[in-house]
C-alpha cells in the first residue's frame, strides 16, 4: 500500500488521539491492518503488545533459545531473578511521513520490577522503505525490547496479551526528508545469536550469580553461628557447674576446720549451724544460676543482633 498523498486536515503539531489515531489505523496507516486491535488505543496513546515470534528467551533448561518471525511461541515467557529477553511488538510498523512516536514503558510492568529496555522516539516512515519514488510498507518492520527482570520473584509474560509500551504520536511540522528511518529488524533476524541479548546484558546475570554468591555465604555463616551458639552455651554452664563445686569444696573444707566447729558450738546446737551452711549454700547457687542465665541471655541477644545486621548487609 503506497503512502497517501492527502489527508485530513488537522491543526500543526500535536497529538493525535484516540478519533485520529482510529481513523488513521482504519486507513491502513500506522501498523499492518492485520497486526493491531482496538483494545489497544487509548485516550491519546497505543499500547504495544508482546508478540508470539521474533524472540530470544531462556528455555526450561537455562539454554538461550530465538524465535524467528514466523516462529510462534504460545507459552507464557518466564523471567526469573538477572534474567533477560529481548522480544518484538506484535504489531507491524508503516508510519507515515508526518508522523513521529514517543515511547513509554507501562508502569504495571515497572512495579513488578520488570526493566523494559526501548528506544525512545521513532522517526516518521518507520517501517516503510522507497521503491522508484514511492514510499511502500515494509513485509514485516517492528519495535524491540529488551526486558530484565530486576526482582526476585519470577514474573510471566504473555504472547499477544502483556501490554509492553504506549507509544504516541506527534504530528510533524514541516518535511521530514527523505532518509530511510534507522531499522534493526534486519540485524536481529539474521545477525543475533541466541544469547546475543544476555552476552550484552551480562552484568544483570553476573549480580545475579554474585548475589546467590552471597546467599550462599550468609546461609554458610548462619549455620556456623547456629552451631557455636550451643557450643558456647555449654562452655559457661560448664564453667558454672565448676565454680559451684569449687565453693562446695571448699565451705565442706570450712565446716570440717576446727575453728568452724568451735563457731558452731556458739549456736544451741550442730543442727542450726548447719541450716545456716546450707541456706549460704542455696544462696551462693541461686545467685549463680541468676548469673549464669544472663550471660546466656546476653550472648543470644549478641548473636540474634550479628545475624539481623548481616541480613540488612546483604538487601
Amino acid at each position: 500500500m503506497k503512502e497517501k498523498s492527502k489527508r485530513r486536515l488537522c491543526p500543526a503539531g500535536g497529538i493525535l488521539a484516540y478519533s485520529e489515531l482510529l481513523h488513521r489505523l482504519q486507513q491502513g496507516e500506522i501498523f499492518s491492518p492485520d497486526s493491531w486491535r482496538v483494545q489497544q488505543l487509548r485516550g491519546a496513546a497505543y499500547e504495544v503488545r508482546l508478540a508470539s515470534d521474533l524472540m530470544f528467551v531462556r528455555g526450561r533448561g537455562g539454554e538461550s533459545i530465538k524465535f524467528g518471525p514466523g516462529e510462534h511461541h504460545s507459552d507464557p515467557i518466564i523471567l526469573n531473578e538477572g534474567e533477560v529477553a529481548l522480544v518484538s511488538s506484535a504489531e507491524k510498523c508503516r508510519f507515515p511521513s508526518d508522523l513521529a512516536a514517543f515511547i513509554s514503558t507501562k508502569w504495571h510492568l515497572s512495579r513488578r520490577g520488570l526493566l523494559v529496555l526501548t528506544g525512545g522516539f521513532v522517526n516518521p516512515r518507520f517501517g516503510l522503505k522507497n521503491v522508484d519514488g514511492q514510499w511502500v510498507p515494509k513485509e514485516d518492520e517492528r519495535l524491540h525490547f529488551l526486558l530484565v527482570n530486576l526482582g526476585s520473584e519470577p514474573q510471566s509474560l504473555t504472547p499477544e496479551e502483556t501490554r509492553l509500551a504506549s507509544v504516541q504520536f506527534s504530528l510533524m511540522v514541516g518535511d521530514p526528508g527523505s532518509e530511510v528511518a534507522q531499522s534493526t529488524q534486519s540485524i536481529i533476524t539474521d545477525d543475533y545469536s541466541p544469547d546475543a541479548p544476555v552476552t550484552a546484558l551480562a552484568v544483570f546475570r553476573e549480580l545475579r550469580r554474585q548475589r546467590r554468591r552471597l546467599d550462599r555465604l550468609t546461609s554458610s555463616f548462619d549455620k556456623l553461628e547456629h552451631g557455636f551458639q550451643p557450643l558456647l552455651t555449654f562452655g559457661i554452664y560448664l564453667l558454672a557447674i565448676t565454680f559451684l563445686g569449687v565453693v562446695l569444696s571448699n565451705g565442706l573444707q570450712l565446716a570440717s576446720q576446727k575453728r568452724v566447729r568451735q563457731m558452731a558450738t556458739l549456736f544451741g546446737g550442730h543442727w542450726q549451724f548447719t541450716a545456716i551452711v546450707i541456706a549460704a549454700i542455696i544462696g551462693i547457687t541461686v545467685i549463680g544460676k541468676r548469673v549464669l542465665d544472663l550471660m546466656v541471655a546476653l550472648v543470644s541477644t549478641s548473636g540474634n543482633t550479628s545475624r539481623k545486621r548481616n541480613r540488612r548487609q546483604t538487601r
